[in-house]
């Protein structure tokens, strides 16, 4: 419903059109002239202008625009930087660098900006919003903004370098100690379509995870089909690992 208050009287004038408006929309109508007649009859003399009119209404309905907005452009910012990375693994690396398992560095960039993106909404939220639901979205962008973290990380610390012999691959993240997995000691290899990477597992419960956002995935692809006994790699796995040999690693999607 709206409600419109002339002089301090309330005059329902008509529906909301969104059934989720939880408040009433007010506007109220002040006259130069507050005599009681005009008061009590909730209206101004013909011959006066209105001296003011404010309107309040919902303040969900203030921020749907701005909303959209963001959800918009994060969208578009997503999918542009996921083309632009699916470029930048197969890019020309220098002969020394090809044996290399490396991301590429603009996903530094990424995980930087989005920590800074998701932080910036966070001061954003604590500059333009109030009331109860202020602290949720504040905290809901700063967990957000964590996520970088993990990006930043692994573009950092995770490197591995392969062979005609095996693999000396970093820990993930970072944390951990890394080692060298020879090709012989490797039991079975699969594919994991929700984290997509390859995963490497030796007979001592070694485990090596490599990521289809890495560069140098077609040497690594040729080593590893050239040295591990078809029957040890599974038939996606195998497929993939075929395909990533010739110049065409798995989508960065499912």
């Amino acid at each position: 419903m709206t409600l419109v208050v002339v002089q301090g009287v309330p005059l329902i004038i008509g529906r909301s059109r969104s059934a989720e408006h939880k408040r009433l929309c007010t506007i109220e109508i002040t006259c130069p002239l507050k005599s009681k007649p005009a008061l009590a009859a909730g209206r101004c003399p013909r011959s006066q202008s209105l001296k003011s009119i404010r309107y309040s209404g919902n303040d969900a309905e203030r921020r749907e625009p701005m909303s959209l907005v963001v959800h918009i452009l994060t969208d578009i910012f997503v999918i542009l930087f996921m083309l632009w990375l699916s470029r930048a693994r197969l890019r020309r690396r220098p002969y020394h660098e090809r044996d290399v398992l490396a991301y590429p560095p603009i996903l530094l960039v990424f995980g930087i900006i989005y920590l800074l993106l998701f932080l910036g909404f966070a001061v954003l939220i604590l500059l333009t919003t109030s009331g109860a639901e202020r602290l949720k979205f504040f905290l809901l962008s700063v967990a957000f903004s964590l996520g970088g973290l993990p990006i930043i990380a692994a573009s950092l610390f995770e490197k591995h370098r392969v062979s005609a012999l095996g693999i000396e691959y970093s820990p993930l993240l970072g944390v951990g100690s890394g080692g060298y997995l020879p090709w012989s000691e490797v039991r079975r290899v699969k594919f994991s379509s929700f984290m997509r990477w390859f995963i490497l597992e030796g007979y001592d419960g070694t485990k090596v995870r490599i990521s289809v956002m890495m560069m140098g995935l077609p040497e690594f692809a040729r080593y590893l089909l050239a040295s591990v006994a078809p029957e040890a790699i599974e038939a996606r796995a195998l497929h993939l690992l075929q395909q990533t040999a010739y110049g065409f690693p798995p989508r960065l999607w499912g």
